[in-house]
């Protein structure tokens, strides 16, 4: 008989009925894997929370010193933290959503019950096997895969070697090398300026590509939203469609947030949680500081825009389902009766209100 193991996952057990098998019989579910992400990530950025407040409060400081007048500095500085306070407490009230083109989603009825991402909608499914395709152009496989890899996971998650066992553990804190494992496109953490070339496996035909990581759960991997800090009349971004859907405020509790397109962001020492929003000041930047200041702290609502580092990205681990995390359709102006009729019956399947823009 070969080697035994302990059993030490469950899909959404209470942790009884462990014991010694020859094999694990099952990986561990998407649900877990993000899950354990989730809770690893948001607590180590948490934990920074203070200093990453110290720092945003620096960098206000500085921006406004000619603005500020008359204060001694630590009446400066404890206003500018007032500040840091309220931008947080503005950009959690702010809506999640997520940009879509009417003409693709209701030219025919709306089947789907969930809102899935591009990796889960790779998978085949008569094999099983997940096939990225460059058929979208906002969005090639080895560019994106290679990105949202880089800029999920820590780097210092790539020497977190834990005790050796097999699967994800339910009450177990986990290394994040362990997690990474399952949620990877690649096979190692990628660092900014990596080339994307090899990143995926060309297979037969040019543009199809599968991934080199046997581990991958497809559906562990994000959802991608929006945080529509600016109040923008067509969501977060008019680059996806000039419809959006409001989700649920309770998801945007374990998002994790980034100033600007991740494209273009270079790692993982970028993000923010629900806590930690107001560091969007500082991780955003020059230029992108200055709309968080009219929107937020101005009360300007924004003009529209197609701008990916514009954006707060928002990325989410877990299903979207229709039923429950989606609150409101926003539709785009339409003359289209049938887009509208099909918009309508989606909205009244899944309890979710209907807005003509």
């Amino acid at each position: 008989m070969p080697n035994t193991y302990p059993v030490d996952i469950e899909e959404d057990g209470d942790g009884s009925g462990e014991g010694r098998v020859p094999w694990k019989l099952t990986q561990p579910s998407a649900h877990v894997i993000q899950k354990h992400y989730v809770n690893a990530r948001v607590h180590e950025i948490n934990q920074e929370a203070d200093q990453g407040r110290e720092k945003t409060i620096d960098q206000i400081l500085i921006d406004y010193a000619d603005q500020i007048r008359g204060m001694s500095r630590a009446k400066k500085r404890k206003y500018c933290g007032e500040t840091y306070d309220f931008l947080t407490s503005v950009l959690q009230r702010r809506e999640l959503t997520i940009n879509l083109k009417a003409t693709s989603w209701f030219s025919n009825e709306n089947p789907y019950e969930t809102y899935s991402q591009m990796y889960e909608r790779a998978i085949d499914s008569r094999t099983g096997q997940m096939v990225l395709t460059d058929s979208d152009p906002l969005n090639p496989a080895n560019v994106r895969a290679q990105a949202d890899d880089r800029i999920t996971f820590p780097q210092h998650w790539a020497g977190q070697q834990g005790a050796m066992r097999r699967g994800l553990a339910p009450r177990a804190v986990q290394p994040g090398q362990t997690i990474s494992h399952y949620m990877m496109a690649g096979t190692a953490i990628p660092r900014h300026g990596d080339a994307f070339a090899n990143y995926l496996q060309n297979t037969e035909t040019d543009g199809h590509y599968t991934s080199k990581n046997p581990k991958l759960n497809p559906k562990a991997k994000q959802v991608f939203t929006a945080l529509n800090y600016g109040r923008r009349p067509h969501g977060s971004t008019t680059q996806y469609g000039r419809s959006h859907l409001v989700l649920n405020p309770n998801l945007k509790v374990d998002a994790i947030y980034f100033a600007g397109d991740t494209f273009f962001i270079p790692g993982a020492d970028k993000q923010a949680t629900y806590q930690t929003l107001g560091t969007l000041y500082l991780l955003g930047g020059p230029l992108f500081s200055p709309l968080l200041v009219k929107s937020c702290l101005e009360g300007v609502r924004l003009d529209d825009t197609s701008a990916a580092m514009d954006l707060v990205e928002a990325h989410i681990f877990q299903e979207v389902r229709f039923d429950s995390c989606v609150r409101e359709l926003r539709l785009e102006e339409t003359s289209d009766q049938n887009i509208i009729a099909n918009a309508q019956k989606f909205c009244n399947k899944w309890g979710i209100q209907l807005q003509r823009l």
